[in-house]
């Protein structure tokens, strides 16, 4: 391989490839050359690395986030692979998968083989795109429009063409979605806007076109016919997509049929029928694109020349036909209807870059409507109307109105008689002390100052057109103590005592034979919601055993028979209540054992925390010794397991960071890897030259 013919900075280049010659010429001239080719675009994109880039710090859930420029910036790939493919859109597939090691662990080949459709496989299944089939079938295994929209996504930057940023983190919840159409009902041939927003989404289809769309926006579409638009949106996870939905219905047109073009016209054209008439004038719109038009570069509205405008259509071309719109005049009046030609602008909007490519003039006569408080009434039509809109509770609206016609502008009645609806207003109700009482209704409420006995005065005070009855003395809505805080009734141990009274509660349910349980209790008197005494006290009934059975923290063992009891309530941390227990058996009263097994349960599920860290009982986590390592190093090497016992971690105490992450080369380090990677690269520009 003229080895003396290479410098001796190429030496350890060199040595690794002779090295390994069955591997070299096990494959074809192109197939190594794709590989070495997919090795120098890893060195050009290492090269072109920021100088201090930190490596993240570790977690226990994977976080895929969008690659940066330095491995590629927004992925847009432009053809659907699968099996037998190459190139280098192959070995950026490869690094995007090989960022998830879960998914792709090989290397950036740049060759689509089997392994690499296995990693395919595994990522539609994680993000929902799909879990079994084919390629040929349903695309499983291969990356097509759907899969190359969620990589799009996932690696695109702010502010780059085409991009929807976004991080993936499997933490986050089911997808949910909510769509609005800008109106529910319409006549055939007008255009309707739907506008849609997602929560917890990785990417949605419209499945009225098939095609990606945001995770939220709007679309216009010009319907024919009553449609359902529907949307699904996927989450980060497999599983079920949210579907969401907006249903308009469409009723066909007032209007004559359009004529029928002969052949294809040199201009844009825009035809009306009919063009004038009496209001309210219904108009059908066809707009004929001139021939040659491309279907890419075009995006046109209409104006009706009445203050309404709408979108005629995107991207009409010659080869697409005819676009209709259907519009109703209401007025009398000249009108200039014009499409413009929007494709100079941003967002399918007109800017003043827009220009008229066709028009017509729509006139519209006879006898006019008349228009009262924003209410259009058309000619010979009659309406009620009223003086006044609201009248006082128990008065009635119906002498309040008359029924006025419309004749070509001018509409009959007095001009007092202006509003479209009359409604009787409610009677006013009473408010006191936070509380409504409706008119009619009837409250009791009480004294401000309680009796001495903490009782409190009350009266029932009725409502009459937002006036009480009664004494205003009685102004609270409950009976209160020292002016403001309710006397509160206790409950304990399912019992209610009520403020001021008393009941025996007792520190034991069961007590040994010979004993009364008198000898076990506590009178408790309730203050307004506190209960005094001691809170040992804290059982409402209280059962001597039988003389041969034994009672011991509120467990009855019958002679003969044994319990489990504990010397720990709640051991101490690192120990299992398993280690303080103890088998007692009764025997004619007497309870055998030590007497410092006293308790009959005991738990130890107190949890751990570490490093920012919180563990429960017998769960386990890396920790490590310290925060960060030097680069070349790894964390696993100053890493250890450690598990939580009742509130202790096992393992050195040294171990007590929760994360651990690598620290950035210095300037020195990336400079003389970037040196020993150009005199790699030059060693196997050489070696290849040999090899053709």
């Amino acid at each position: 391989m003229r080895v003396n013919s290479m410098r001796k900075s190429f030496a350890v280049g060199i040595t690794l490839l002779i090295a390994a010659p069955a591997i070299l010429f096990a494959q074809s001239t192109a197939d190594l050359q794709a590989q070495i080719e997919a090795l120098f675009a890893q060195m050009r994109a290492l090269q072109g690395a920021p100088a201090a880039q930190a490596a993240p710090a570790a977690t226990s859930a994977p976080v895929i986030n969008p690659i940066s420029t330095a491995v590629g910036g927004c992925m847009q790939l432009s053809r659907t692979l699968l099996v037998g493919a190459r190139g280098e859109d192959v070995a950026a597939l490869q690094r995007f998968l090989a960022r998830d090691s879960s998914i792709y662990s090989g290397e950036a080949t740049g060759y689509f083989g089997a392994l690499t459709q296995a990693a395919v496989q595994r990522f539609q299944a994680k993000y929902g795109i799909a879990s079994g089939g084919s390629p040929q079938s349903n695309g499983y295994g291969a990356v097509g429009p759907r899969t190359r929209a969620l990589i799009r996504t996932q690696t695109c930057l702010p502010g780059e063409a085409g991009s929807q940023p976004i991080t993936i983190n499997e933490t986050t919840g089911v997808p949910t979605c909510a769509i609005i159409a800008s109106r529910s009902e319409m006549r055939a041939g007008e255009s309707v806007t739907v506008s849609w927003t997602s929560k917890n989404a990785a990417y949605a289809v419209d499945n009225t076109t098939g095609r990606s769309v945001g995770l939220e926006g709007s679309a216009i579409y010009v319907a024919t016919t009553s449609t359902t638009y529907i949307y699904s949106f996927f989450g980060s996870r497999p599983g079920t997509p949210a579907v969401c939905s907006a249903r308009v219905y469409v009723s066909a047109p007032i209007v004559n049929t359009l004529p029928v073009a002969t052949e294809s016209p040199t201009e844009d054209t825009l035809v009306a029928l009919p063009t004038d008439g009496s209001s309210p004038l219904y108009v059908n719109f066809s707009f004929r694109p001139r021939t040659g038009t491309s279907c890419s570069l075009r995006s046109l509205s209409i104006e009706y020349g009445d203050g309404v405008s709408e979108m005629l259509t995107t991207n009409v071309c010659a080869s697409t036909g005819t676009r209709t719109a259907f519009h109703a005049f209401r007025q009398n009046g000249t009108y200039g209807v014009r499409v413009w030609d929007n494709s100079s602008c941003s967002g399918n909007s007109k800017c003043e870059r827009s220009i008229v490519v066709a028009g017509a003039t729509i006139r519209v006569a006879g006898p006019s409507s008349c228009t009262v408080n924003g209410n259009v009434i058309a000619h010979g039509e009659t309406r009620e109307f009223y003086n006044v809109s609201v009248v006082l509770p128990g008065q009635s609206c119906v002498d309040k109105k008359v029924v006025r016609s419309c004749v070509d502008g001018v509409l009959s009645g007095e001009t007092s008689y202006q509003f479209s609806s009359c409604t009787v207003a409610p009677t006013p109700s009473c408010t006191l002390d936070g509380i409504t009482v409706p008119s009619g209704g009837t409250r009791t409420f009480y004294a401000a100052t309680p009796n001495s006995d903490g009782t409190c005065a009350s009266l029932s005070r009725s409502c009459s057109s937002g006036v009480l009855s009664g004494s205003g003395v009685y102004s609270k809505a409950s009976c209160v103590g020292n002016g403001s805080s309710p006397l509160a009734s206790c409950t304990l141990d399912g019992r209610t005592i009520t403020h001021g009274s008393s009941t025996t509660f007792y520190f034991a349910q069961n007590v040994p034979s010979g004993e009364q349980c008198s000898s076990y209790g506590q009178t408790r008197t309730c203050s307004n919601g506190v209960l005094n005494g001691s809170t040992v006290y804290k059982y409402s009934s209280c059962t001597p055993v039988s003389s041969n059975s034994c009672a011991l923290d509120n467990t009855v063992v019958t002679t003969g028979s044994s319990a489990t009891f504990y010397k720990y309530r709640t051991p101490p941390a690192g120990e299992l209540c398993d280690a303080s227990k103890l088998t007692r058996t009764c025997t004619n009263g007497t309870l055998g054992g030590s007497n410092d097994y006293v308790y009959a349960s005991c738990t130890n599920t107190t949890s751990c925390t570490q490093g920012g860290i919180t563990l429960g009982h017998s769960s386990s986590s890396l920790f490590y010794s310290t925060s960060t390592v030097a680069f070349g190093s790894t964390c696993a090497g100053v890493s250890l397991e450690r598990t939580c016992t009742n509130g202790k971690l096992s393992g050195a105490d040294t171990y007590s960071y929760g994360s651990c992450s690598v620290r950035a080369p210095s300037a020195s380090v990336q400079q003389s890897l970037a040196n020993a990677l150009t005199a790699l690269e030059r060693a196997i520009r050489g070696i290849l030259d040999m090899l053709r």
